[in-house]
């Protein structure tokens, strides 16, 4: 089993190129169906049927077999896991029949993403002081996030030579390195001059590894973490009387929705987000309805509203 995951954890990084946190999540679940498979004497991959994974999946759910219960979208997450496994040892010829053919995946509840109202937005951003590193760098971050609807890995993970910002675009690396260029309006264009500027700065009087980062700290000019921008978000969110809670990832999400609000298709919104697939953009569409329904409810004279 060990040569089998090895020989697929290789495939991941060199031939899907896959991220460095996807392939541990991979493997991750891999070790624990290896565990589990263990513990009722099945060594090899030819030994799994779909009984053995039906069994895996049931321990999930419930909790046995000093497995923690998980939700239905972890249990289908790990399915999906196994499925890639087994169909990579099929496509090699290791194994004739993949156990997980007669499995059907748990069906994911869809949730809904947490965005913040357009107004919500531009308080926030507002909010951010316009003087001094801190604040031209942090105004530049939230304006960047959510003019071009990137992740916050994809913008912390950018370099100056990525940034264009005479054609204004950035061009970012998202899942499985696949690059992307994302559009910047002239706010986010801006900002990122003034922030550059003082940045200049900062970098002569250091000497950073990072110093092709854009988005560095302020203490050493090191490149920025997900868990700093979550922290300087999270400031912003409080000093506005908004849901501490709320991640970076919304105002990815507020990109997305807003476009919708204000008459952008599916397929472009897919575009500007580097979603592989339409069904990934396609949890926004709930927006879109309750902004109709809105309207509705307040301008028709039958729609029961008074």
């Amino acid at each position: 089993m060990d040569s089998a995951i090895g020989d697929f954890v290789d495939y991941l990084e060199k031939e899907r190129n896959l991220s460095p946190h996807t392939v541990r999540n991979y493997l991750s679940d891999l070790e624990q169906f290896k565990a589990f498979t263990k513990e009722r004497a099945i060594s090899t991959p030819a030994d799994v049927d779909h009984l053995a994974v039906r069994e895996f999946m049931a321990a999930l759910r419930r909790g046995t077999d000093g497995l923690p219960g998980r939700k239905r979208g972890t249990v289908a997450r790990k399915i999906s896991t196994l499925r890639s496994f087994f169909r990579f040892l099929v496509q090699r010829g290791v194994l004739q029949k993949d156990p997980t053919g007669l499995i059907r995946s748990p069906r994911r509840a869809r949730k809904l993403p947490n965005f913040l109202s357009e107004d919500e937005v531009v308080g926030l951003i507002n909010a951010v002081p316009e003087k001094g590193f801190i604040g031209l760098r942090d105004r530049a971050i939230l304006e960047v996030l959510y003019a071009s609807g990137v992740r916050v890995s994809e913008a912390i993970g950018a370099d100056l030579n990525d940034l264009n910002l005479a054609a204004g675009f950035l061009r970012v690396r998202g899942k499985g390195k696949k690059e992307r260029l994302a559009m910047l309006g002239a706010p986010a264009i801006d900002a990122l001059r003034a922030y550059l500027a003082a940045r200049r700065t900062l970098i002569r009087k250091q000497n950073s590894p990072d110093s092709e980062a854009i988005f560095v700290n302020a203490r050493k000019a090191r490149r920025l973490t997900t868990r700093s921008v979550r922290r300087i978000l999270k400031g912003y969110l409080i000093a506005n009387g908004l849901n501490p809670q709320i991640s970076p990832h919304a105002m990815r999400h507020s990109f997305a929705t807003h476009l919708l609000n204000r008459g952008a298709n599916l397929r472009e919104v897919q575009e500007l987000l580097g979603h592989k697939r339409i069904s990934s953009t396609q949890i926004y569409t709930h927006v879109e309805t309750d902004q109709m329904r809105k309207i509705y409810r307040e301008t028709h004279p039958r729609s029961g509203e008074e």
